[in-house]
């Protein structure tokens, strides 16, 4: 352990020069407060970039439809399904599998809506940070990037087959492919390497 250790703070110490960074200098009072100054301008700055105000757009689109919206229309389409049941036009096994599949998109477009916003901002970030620019090394902001990517294209199929699953959703679902998609557009287009990232443990 202790040659593990020994190792790491070799690597760090290397990384810290070829970055000019002193990792033994204490900061003084001044420069603590400018880094902070630093972090909040930076903060603000990504904040009002177009590809965030996308992100706040497609929230304000998916969190009123699941908190008012969504609940009455799955339970609408389950009254429906239990009608077609009795009067056996659907099997017990399609309603399930088609409730399920509605439960699954909901939990999926939830879980991703604000991961998407933040892997974005930190992407910009680090591309507003990024010092060192060597091709051969990977860029934190491209993995960053590709990661909101997945969970974009997941959102997207989640909402296709949400859309699919319940047609009275169409005003809601397609707003947010619209806007899902100029997100997907916007961040390759800001980060056109970002597919190229491999991603430790998952593309190799």
């Amino acid at each position: 352990m202790a040659s593990n250790f020994a190792k790491t703070k070799e690597l760090l110490y290397k990384a810290a020069a070829e970055r000019a960074i002193d990792l033994d200098t204490v900061m003084s009072e001044e420069e603590k407060k400018a880094h902070h100054k630093k972090d909040a301008d930076l903060d603000k700055k990504v904040r009002q970039q177009p590809l965030v105000q996308l992100c706040k757009q497609y929230e304000g689109i998916v969190l009123p439809f699941f908190e008012s919206s969504l609940p009455k229309e799955l339970v609408d389409k389950n009254r429906e399904l239990i009608n077609h049941l009795h009067m056996g036009l659907q099997t017990e096994d399609n309603v399930v599998h088609t409730m399920a599949n509605c439960g699954d998109c909901e939990e999926i477009i939830q879980w991703y809506v604000f991961f998407i916003d933040i892997k974005l901002q930190r992407a910009l970030q680090g591309l507003e940070d990024e010092t060192v620019n060597d091709d051969d090394y990977p860029k934190d902001s491209d993995g960053s990037v590709k990661v909101a990517l997945v969970a974009i294209e997941r959102s997207i199929a989640a909402w296709l087959l949400l859309y699919q699953l319940l047609p009275v959703c169409e005003d809601s679902a397609l707003k947010a492919l619209a806007l899902l998609s100029r997100i997907k557009n916007g961040a390759l287009e800001i980060f056109p390497a970002a597919m190229q990232f491999k991603r430790p443990g998952f593309d190799e």
